[in-house]
């Protein structure tokens, strides 16, 4: 017998569901990630160029990324989706470069082990507070089971 839901079980639910891991932002999309890091650019440039945000957030990796880092990941995208880009491509890793950085006595780690780099070149101009914009921003790329991602950082446990 399947048990009765009352009003207050359907809202005790939707609380947990509003607080979960990936309240914030899209769940990553594993089962149609890019299957190449080229793939990755070519969808990130084409959900960029119609500022859907919530596409862009399903190609990260977020694995257990805090909260915190999703909500400045989210802000930061925000901010950018509304400039027009010239161009996103891959690049290769500096030798030795690693994501591994420890704040305030915090340690994070890559979500996945990062492979390449996803640059973005912005077109110049303004941003909406009125500064000048950068002209470009990283993301880190990372391969999981043949599936590529943007990826972030989480804490080392």
């Amino acid at each position: 017998m399947r048990p009765r839901m009352t009003p207050y079980t359907v809202a005790l639910v939707a609380t947990f569901a509003a607080f979960a891991p990936g309240a914030i932002g899209a769940q990553t999309d594993t089962a149609n990630a890019p299957k190449s890091a080229q793939e990755l650019a070519t969808r990130y440039a084409s959900a960029h160029g119609r500022q859907d945000t919530l596409a862009i957030q399903r190609l990260v990796y977020w694995g257990r990324a805090p909260q915190s880092l999703r909500a400045s990941f989210n802000s930061r995208l925000a901010e950018e989706v509304s400039r027009p880009i010239r161009s996103a491509t891959i690049t290769p890793l500096a030798p030795n470069e690693s994501m591994n950085v420890t704040v305030r006595g915090v340690s994070y780690r890559p979500t996945l082990t990062p492979v390449a780099h996803l640059d973005i070149t912005f077109v110049p101009g303004k941003n909406p507070s009125g500064s000048e914009s950068s002209e470009s921003s990283v993301y880190v790329v990372g391969a999981h089971s043949g599936r590529y991602y943007i990826v972030t950082r989480e804490l080392v446990r």
